[in-house]
């Protein structure tokens, strides 16, 4: 038992409470992972300790833009990198030398985006849904009303049927004609038949969405939510051990709690009804799905910054920024907001060395989109300092040597002046995508080497990465939880993507497809330009 007081932060410094705070570290036996008995989750006891996953995500980084301003990171990683002594006859790779610290690198250079900003990639690494939006889905599950009062409008839709305005009352289609969009009410007057105006009988003709029963599977996907015109389709699962091991929740930290996992969430900003972030907007995120989180003290920053400047009430925490383009100030009492992430991961590997740790960081030191383009890369830059010594730490001190260690970017930049630059363009779809894994993986099979050195080449996304975690999470476990994986995806760790694996293959929007025969005319010049029809082709 240890004594802890808390004081205000006042200069007469009013003791306010204290506490008895008691560390208890585990030994293998006492390890609490789940079982039916204890309650803590839906899997059966390991069969060996499973394997910690550290995921570290800068957004708004491509691998070009972290090559010019991540250099001791990348130095770091190169260190690493996996050095093949001998290849066979077929050139394939059978032996290598010792990894630096039994830790190596692989460096994928053509991880690729699944979307144009943070939310369908997190959604694609985190959940292995889908995110779609209103003109790329018509075939929707109930419908995906959001929670709230009905209104009239909201009954006809709801049972599928337009508004007479004739009759005052909502009526259905005629036999075999349905809604020409079931999310939109159609009004009909006297002069004008439904079939012509609000009900439709070739639905992909006129391609338009269409509803289905609730829990009704479409191409192995089902709807799990829709929020302001977006939609969340994740794989269905399987009708197999539902009873026993169903996870109600594809989101990998609930898969994480059910095996017994350690938990940490952060992102470095005040994110409470933010609209541009995965958690609580598209997946619930509170105690019952992470142990350890930031935001309560970048909220706390925010809103004394919010206080100080004089903004409105009304004002959001999520919009405040504690520094400007012209005016940096990444330091709070002459340490780096940087670093609170940074040392909170590091002790939580120290306080849980026996049990699984899962730890996900989105890290916003280069989510910069100033006007003034010197400025955009100086926070990704000091951040290379802080993270390349953090790393070098927990490897040198042995922290990670049970721990996978991803090192991803969501997406290159996507905002300012300098996205109309066709370069940055260019450049925003190739992410920095790297994993360090320890040697002792491959000795106990859990991972290929030969496997993960071929991946290094081929297309891989977000949710290659969704199925490479959960696989490696679960693979101490004889019994597991059912976690419904996208078939589309592969195991980064032993799985070989195909070399002719294609967008479509990969699910891949065409915007962002690196194969440039792969995508649309429109998508192959430059944006921000004006265009005009000719013929069927649009030019720049």
């Amino acid at each position: 038992w240890k004594k802890y007081d808390l004081f205000n932060y006042s200069q007469n410094r009013k003791k306010l409470r204290s506490y008895h705070i008691r560390r208890e570290n585990f030994g293998n036996k006492d390890m609490p992972f789940p079982s039916k008995e204890n309650g803590m989750g839906q899997a059966e006891p390991p069969i060996s300790i499973p394997a910690s996953i550290l995921f570290i995500e800068i957004d708004s980084v491509s691998k070009a833009h972290a090559s010019r301003h991540l250099p001791l990171t990348m130095t770091l990683i190169e260190e690493h990198g996996i050095k093949w002594t001998n290849r066979n006859k077929n050139k394939t790779a059978e032996a290598y030398e010792e990894c630096l610290y039994g830790m190596c690198a692989f460096d994928f250079e053509e991880a690729t985006v699944v979307g144009g900003n943070s939310l369908p990639n997190q959604i694609a690494e985190l959940s292995g849904c889908t995110f779609l939006t209103n003109s790329s889905s018509y075939l929707l599950d109930d419908c995906g009303f959001d929670d709230g009062p009905f209104v009239t409008e909201d009954q006809c839709l709801r049972a599928g049927e337009f508004f007479g305005n004739v009759s005052q009352t909502c009526r259905p289609c005629p036999q075999g004609f349905s809604l020409r969009d079931p999310l939109k009410l159609c009004y009909t007057g006297t002069d004008v038949p439904a079939t012509k105006n609000c009900c439709v009988k070739d639905l992909r003709k006129h391609n338009k969405r269409v509803c289905r029963n609730k829990g009704s599977v479409i191409n192995g996907l089902q709807l799990l939510k829709r929020r302001r015109g977006d939609y969340i389709w994740c794989p269905a699962s399987s009708p197999s051990n539902f009873d026993k091991h169903r996870l109600d929740s594809p989101l990998i930290f609930d898969a994480a709690r059910a095996l017994g996992y350690v938990s940490f969430f952060g992102e470095e900003f005040c994110y409470n009804v933010s609209p541009y972030v995965v958690q609580k907007s598209y997946f619930p995120m509170d105690d019952k799905h992470r142990d350890y989180f930031v935001d309560q003290i970048f909220c706390r920053l925010a809103d004394r910054t919010k206080t100080l400047r004089g903004y409105r009430k009304t004002y959001p925490l999520w919009a405040v920024e504690d520094d400007s383009a012209s005016k940096p100030q990444p330091c709070i009492d002459g340490r780096s907001k940087q670093q609170f992430s940074l040392e909170y991961l590091q002790q939580m590997w120290k306080t849980y060395p026996d049990l699984p740790k899962f730890a996900y960081l989105n890290a916003l030191a280069a989510h910069d989109y100033s006007l003034e383009s010197a400025y955009v890369p100086l926070g990704l830059e000091a951040y290379d300092e802080h993270l390349s010594n953090f790393l070098r730490t927990m490897i040198s001190d042995g922290l990670v040597d049970d721990t996978l260690v991803i090192l991803r970017s969501d997406h290159g930049l996507q905002g300012g002046p300098a996205a109309v630059e066709y370069s940055v363009q260019q450049e925003h779809p190739n992410i920095w995508n790297n994993i360090m894994i320890p040697e002792k993986f491959f000795e106990n099979g859990w991972a290929s080497p030969q496997s993960l050195s071929a991946n290094q080449k081929r297309m891989v996304t977000g949710f290659d990465l969704y199925r490479t975690m959960i696989g490696l999470m679960t693979r101490a476990y004889e019994s597991k939880p059912d976690t419904p994986l996208p078939e589309w995806s592969y195991d980064l760790l032993n799985d070989v993507v195909p070399r002719d694996r294609t967008c479509e293959d990969a699910r891949i929007p065409s915007p962002f497809c690196p194969c440039m025969e792969e995508r649309d005319a429109k998508n192959t010049r430059p944006r921000f330009t004006n265009e005009a029809a000719i013929g069927m082709v649009l030019s720049y």
